[in-house]
């Protein structure tokens, strides 16, 4: 797909500058091995002052018309050059018109190339604003293709830290692009619905052709717009409010989409969750649903009727992460540095016997710190415990943050500012039932589990707090300090927890 082989394609431009089929020959001739200056010359003459082409309205559209309709519905930057085509008309475009429309199919219409110049020959194109790694394109384009095929629902597995709202936000983006009609994205926290609605608006802002509106179902005070094409709703409110079909906000949002994305789908099938979802289908027969998550079941027996309820919901369709040559795919996001490699600490508890559980977290925190790690989180068995332990740790010099469920936003993300930052000292989070989801701080190389845990869903979920890895702003490895130990591999095994609920879904 080059710029260079439409503009040759071309039959209007060929014929009203007939040099240019002899450059552009010329050029594919050349460009993977080193011209002569002679023939860098002859090929620049003709064929690089796209503002000339560009700039009329005929010639533009002739390009364009050499461009595959599949290419120009599955690129949207291509999709956008096409509608500023229209927009600009038979009109003089200005330079930022016809700066937007070359950027848009991979071209430079600033950096004139010429026979006097010293630019080299283009062989590649800048990196999207928004791009997404290979393996989240191929998530997004199998998921696009069965949205595309008429999948009335399914869901997309893909580890955590490894970009699950970055991806969903570029499906629904497309979507979106094409004019498919309103979409919902519904999850059970306030929290992960700021973090979907940031991601969101950094996605579109980049990637969209066209203003949209936004809607909130959230608060008791949320009320719909009609017209929104993305609304962000709490898995809750949707629960409450689907009882009564007549409630003005539902029957509004019911109406108007045609796109449910639901994240952390594992909570989906809670049964008034479930509820609101199915009533929603069942008063709008268009409404496609995609399921979002890391941990394709709600228990860790694989044969629990909640596991198999949860693969009937989204009808045993699920796009997982695959990556060709790769037994597992997170054999590759390690070895590729994407996902850290995790270290699983052993615990010896005879060194804490008759401990408080605060002080166990104390210790092991401080263990953290000595081996090297400056972004810890701790997830303590209690709120008194996870208070006691942070106090401790403050008074041994060690900047710690509490947190739980009743900690107010605006102090949270006062914690997580800090957290963040740059700052080279040792920086810790304790806190309890909060941080298992949502939070994205992507420096942590340290958990503290001092707390025993039964589900491998939150145990995922919690480890994968540490698990980014360089090549996503991450590091390299990851320490889980464990307590509880547990007999099932899984708890130990990224491998076998990410495949450990295949069994009960189509194909896998």
């Amino acid at each position: 797909m080059s710029i260079w082989n439409w503009i040759g394609a071309s039959p209007e431009i060929t014929d009203s500058i007939p040099e240019i089929s002899e450059s552009i020959s010329l050029v594919r001739k050349i460009q993977n091995s080193e011209p002569t200056p002679e023939q860098r010359n002859k090929a620049l003459k003709n064929i690089c002052n796209l503002k000339v082409i560009f700039s009329n309205a005929r010639l533009r559209a002739s390009v364009i018309s050499q461009i595959p309709k599949d290419i120009i519905d599955s690129y949207p930057s291509i999709k956008k050059a096409v509608q500023l085509h229209y927009q600009i008309g038979s009109e003089s475009p200005s330079n930022d018109q016809l700066s937007e429309f070359a950027s848009c199919l991979g071209a430079n219409i600033d950096k004139q190339l010429d026979a006097s110049n010293s630019c080299d020959l283009p062989s590649a194109t800048d990196s999207p604003s928004y791009s997404l790694y290979e393996y989240q394109n191929v998530v997004v384009n199998k998921s696009n293709s069965l949205l595309l095929s008429g999948a009335k629902r399914f869901l997309i597995h893909m580890p955590t830290g490894t970009g699950k709202t970055r991806t969903a936000m570029a499906l629904i983006s497309l979507w979106l692009n094409s004019s498919k009609g309103s979409v919902v994205w519904a999850t059970y926290s306030r929290e992960l619905i700021d973090q979907a609605r940031e991601e969101f608006i950094k996605c579109w802002n980049l990637t969209g052709f066209k203003k949209i509106k936004i809607s909130y179902f959230t608060g008791e005070k949320d009320t719909i717009n009609e017209d929104f094409d993305i609304c962000f709703a709490s898995l809750s409110k949707l629960g409450r409010c689907s009882r009564s079909y007549a409630t003005e906000d539902y029957k509004a949002i019911a109406d108007r989409i045609s796109l449910v994305v639901i994240d952390e789908a594992h909570q989906a099938i809670a049964q008034s969750y479930g509820e609101a979802i199915d009533r929603l289908c069942r008063n709008n027969r268009k409404i496609q649903i995609v399921g979002l998550t890391a941990t394709p079941g709600r228990t860790t027996d694989a044969e629990n009727s909640s596991d198999t309820d949860m693969s009937r919901f989204f009808r045993q369709e699920k796009v997982q992460l695959e990556v060709k040559g790769y037994k597992s795919p997170i054999d590759y996001l390690i070895s590729n540095g994407y996902l850290a490699e995790p270290k699983y600490i052993e615990i010896d508890l005879e060194r804490f016997a008759e401990q408080s559980n605060a002080e166990i977290t104390v210790q092991l925190c401080v263990d953290a710190i000595n081996d090297g790690h400056s972004r810890i989180i701790a997830f303590s068995e209690s709120i008194d415990q996870a208070k006691v332990a942070t106090s401790a740790l403050n008074a041994l010099g060690h900047e710690t943050y509490f947190i739980d469920g009743m900690t107010p936003m605006n102090r949270r993300n006062q914690v997580y500012n800090a957290f963040k930052s740059e700052a080279p000292k040792p920086i810790l989070i304790v806190n309890w039932g909060v941080l298992t989801t949502g939070f994205d701080a992507p420096k942590t190389s340290a958990v503290v589990i001092s707390r025993p845990i039964n589900s491998l869903i939150v145990y995922s979920q919690i480890i994968g707090r540490a698990l980014r890895g360089l090549s996503a702003g991450g590091t390299r490895s990851a320490s889980i300090y464990n307590v509880y130990k547990k007999k099932d591999d899984s708890f130990r095994d990224l491998v076998k927890s990410f495949m450990h609920w295949n069994a009960i879904w189509r194909n896998q």
